[in-house]
């Protein structure tokens, strides 16, 4: 299955994300916009994750974050990839950036540890808005969004790495606390 590892946006700023996307959406058409469940934080990715590797990774994960401390993030200031001819719009990572990374580090690490390879791409934290139709001709107005849009959302704390399932949708399907004792931690949802 196609699955991955993120931190999702949750209250104060999951509102607050989805209104600066509505109005995006008024000033950059011609993309396909992120749905609510989606919005997050990628740490890693899978393409062909194994439905039974899926407690194994997950114990590894709860293990690696156990000592990692709960920290608050904040999104803010729109960006593109790439640059020119994007195909990808999103919100980068103000105050958090550091406690973020350092998260990251510590799923890389699990995920090395629960046998799968390292991802050689640099970690780029952002959370994806929305998808360019191609050809698209909104960079003006995305580089240069409409006076008023606010880009700095309320900071959010962050608890938990849930495994998100990529099919028809996103989904989550296992979560592991930071800053828990690995033995109290991994969760499957309902």
């Amino acid at each position: 299955m196609r699955a991955f590892l993120a931190v999702s946006v949750v209250e104060p700023a999951l509102t607050p994300l989805l209104e600066l996307q509505n109005a995006c959406r008024r000033d950059a058409p011609g993309v396909r916009w992120a749905r609510t469940e989606s919005l997050h934080l990628t740490l890693r990715f899978f393409a062909d994750l194994d439905g039974g590797s899926v407690t194994a990774l997950m114990r590894e994960v709860a293990a690696g974050v156990a000592s990692t401390p709960k920290f608050q993030l904040q999104l803010r200031d729109l960006g593109s990839f790439p640059a020119q001819r994007p195909r990808v719009l999103w919100l980068g990572v103000g105050e958090g950036k550091a406690a973020l990374t350092n998260l990251f580090h510590a799923v890389d690490t699990a995920v090395d540890a629960a046998g799968f390879a390292r991802d050689a791409r640099p970690f780029s934290p952002h959370c994806t808005l929305g998808r360019p139709r191609q050809p698209w001709n909104g960079e003006a107005n995305w580089n240069a969004p409409a006076a008023g849009i606010v880009t700095e959302l309320p900071r959010f704390g962050v608890e938990a790495v849930d495994l998100y399932e990529s099919r028809d949708g996103y989904r989550v399907i296992a979560s592991a606390p930071i800053g828990v004792s690995a033995t109290d931690s991994c969760r499957q949802p309902g």
